[in-house]
């Protein structure tokens, strides 16, 4: 979406800045202020506005809008200029800021990015993910909390499937606009140290990398995480640069919001912390009311979820902690942080590629004035801080990082390797990385639709984007139907199975699931905490479970704890792809409504046979 690039004009014999630069060159061993770098990475701000990181106003106009090597009169628009004039326009132009052009074509590339990735999902995916299937069911029972993490994700889901009619594409959408949080984050932290044309390369740069749209579809606790990991990172920096209770406090709403959609915003926060003690400028800022005004935000908003996990004993922590135990010896753990570092690289590598014409294959790294050093500093703080604090915590308590913890790790990857490195002025090498962009892009949205499209045809195995969802909904409501005027209010078993039926029937049942993994069938009142066996019993509803995979073994479980069920036919469904794959048999059990637990049915339906249960048979297909 970014195209041509035009860098720094020269002044001419005339201009202001000509007579501005003659008085301020520099001496022969300074940074020459008509560098390449300087030119495209620092940028002025308007007079009087303090940066706040120096100690006193950072505003030296020669170095900030040096010339490039530009033929003498050329008055092309100048993007290295800054963001407060328009030194560069041509005469008789329009005066609008370069800045302003910057904006429009970020948000062209930005609203190219959620057209093409909402709509590429809605047409790709006959069915509704894993992650969406399981936030949807949860987010039905609005907890302050689940069995596995906190409940803004979830929360988010049943607030977009509510106000659309339960229209699963606007989940999409959802998971795209926390995309556009995090490339906006990335430009605008950009904007506060490059110039406009750099500042654009640095968002481009995140469509390289298949953690901002390759894996985006499902809308679960990662993606929820992005826009407020990335959000907190720019406004700390604000209130950092400005001292006012405004970004303080808008960084503490990020990180509390952060926290309610996972626990691993804390590896946010330890950087933050670890960089407000060491970096002697932020430190000054412990003897003002803005930290202590971010910590209180965050605690207003986390205290309701906390005091609930306190109450359940920590069951997201704890589930955490159990899927990711490694096998404790330390060489093993050492083992698998370098495989975490390896799996980060299909993300990084092609945004490295990428920056080639303008690196090229040697980096250089840019010497840096005081309030450079600092920005510097806190790019390395949060670009690869929470990275380090992984592999930390990861050998230090015995954990197996899996690759997608660093899916919000690397928002700011193209600002840090932009500000840091020694860039080649040349316009066309800008332009060659533009298109490296453009191309990168293209090629992760051919290979999204090909891998829900063929994917199937290649490795001869179904995946859930192809389940069947809304058939086994219509079938398993028709079956509730046939023996009770009621709507279907509980859905159990599998809860993949459970969850499908109850994302697509209406009105929407509640789930009661079978544990954390998506294909265990035995309900478990410890991973749904709304509701229980006495519910079922009382309320009624249909257990699930895949027929294939499950057989006999169900039958002690199920009398022992719903003797009243009735087992029905299996329902038999194909995927929804033209591979040939083998059908799904999907295995039913009705519980009536007002049964106890001696298998006496109060109300409606008809007692169960000596021995648990009686087959019924429902209409063939």
């Amino acid at each position: 979406m970014i195209g041509v690039i035009p860098l720094g004009r020269t002044p001419v014999d005339g201009d202001p800045e000509h007579r501005h630069h003659a008085e301020h060159r520099p001496q022969r061993g300074q940074d020459e202020p008509g560098t390449a770098c300087h030119a495209l990475l620092r940028v002025p701000r308007p007079a009087g506005r303090s940066l706040g990181i120096s100690g006193s106003s950072c505003y030296h106009r020669g170095a900030m809008t040096a010339p490039l090597a530009r033929p003498v009169g050329d008055r092309r628009p100048d993007w290295t200029a800054s963001a407060g004039d328009n030194a560069g326009a041509p005469a008789g132009r329009s005066s609008r800021p370069i800045s302003a052009r910057a904006a429009r074509y970020f948000w062209l590339f930005a609203t190219a990015h959620l057209v093409v990735w909402t709509l590429l999902r809605s047409l790709t995916q006959p069915n509704a993910p894993l992650d969406v299937v399981e936030m949807a069911y949860w987010g039905h029972e609005w907890q302050l909390g689940y069995a596995k993490h906190p409940p803004l994700a979830a929360w988010v889901t049943e607030a977009v499937l509510a106000l659309s009619g339960g229209a699963v594409w606007t989940v999409y959408l959802v998971a795209q606009l926390a995309m556009i949080a995090c490339f906006w984050a990335a430009w605008r932290l950009g904007r506060e140290m490059l110039a406009p044309g750099a500042a654009l390369l640095t968002a481009a740069l995140l469509e390289c990398s298949l953690y901002y749209n390759f894996t985006t579809s499902e809308l679960n606790n990662n993606i929820a995480l992005y826009p407020f990991w990335a959000l907190a990172a720019l406004f700390f920096y604000r209130a950092l640069a400005t001292g006012a209770l405004a970004p303080w406090g808008a960084t503490g709403a990020c990180v509390g919001l952060g926290l309610l959609a996972k626990y691993s915003m804390g590896m946010l926060v330890l950087p933050m912390l670890a960089f407000m003690l060491v970096e002697p400028t932020a430190r000054r800022h412990w003897s003002r009311p803005g930290p202590y005004l971010a910590v209180l935000v965050a605690l207003v908003l986390f205290a309701p979820h906390l005091y609930w996990a306190s109450q359940h004993r920590f069951p997201g922590i704890q589930s955490a902690l159990d899927r990711a135990q490694s096998d404790g010896e330390l060489g093993s753990r050492l083992v698998d942080g370098l495989a975490f570092a390896r799996d980060q690289l299909p993300a990084l590598l092609p945004m490295l590629i990428v920056l080639l014409p303008l690196t090229g294959t040697r980096w250089r790294l840019r010497r840096l004035d005081p309030p450079d050093r600092f920005r510097r500093d806190f790019l390395v703080a949060m670009g690869l801080g929470p990275f380090a604090a992984h592999l930390v915590l990861a050998v230090a308590l015995d954990l197996r990082l899996r690759s997608m913890y660093g899916s919000q790790l690397w928002t700011f990857t193209g600002v840090l390797l932009i500000f840091c490195l020694a860039l080649r002025p040349e316009p066309a090498r800008w332009r060659r990385a533009a298109i490296g962009c453009a191309v990168v892009a293209g090629a992760m949205v051919a290979a999204a639709v090909a891998y829900d499209t063929v994917w199937p045809y290649i490795r001869g195995e179904p995946m859930r984007i192809h389940f069947p969802g809304r058939e086994l909904a219509a079938r398993v409501d028709a079956a509730w139907r046939q023996r009770y005027d009621r709507p279907l209010r509980l859905v159990a078993g599998e809860w993949w199975l459970a969850g499908n039926v109850a994302l697509y029937v209406r009105p929407r049942p509640h789930v009661y699931g079978g544990g954390l993994n998506p294909d265990t069938p035995e309900p478990s009142p410890r991973h749904n905490l709304w509701t229980g066996d006495a519910a079922l019993r009382r309320e009624g509803g249909i257990i699930l479970w895949n027929a294939d995979h499950h057989g006999s073994e169900l039958a002690g479980w199920l009398c022992e704890r719903f003797p009243a069920h009735e087992l029905l036919e299996p329902v038999t469904l194909r995927w929804k792809t033209g591979a040939a794959l083998p059908p799904i048999r999907v295995a039913m059990a009705l519980i009536p409504p007002g049964s106890d637990e001696a298998g006496r049915v109060s109300r409606g339906g008809a007692p169960a046979k000596a021995g648990c249960g009686r087959a019924l048979r429902l209409p063939k297909d």
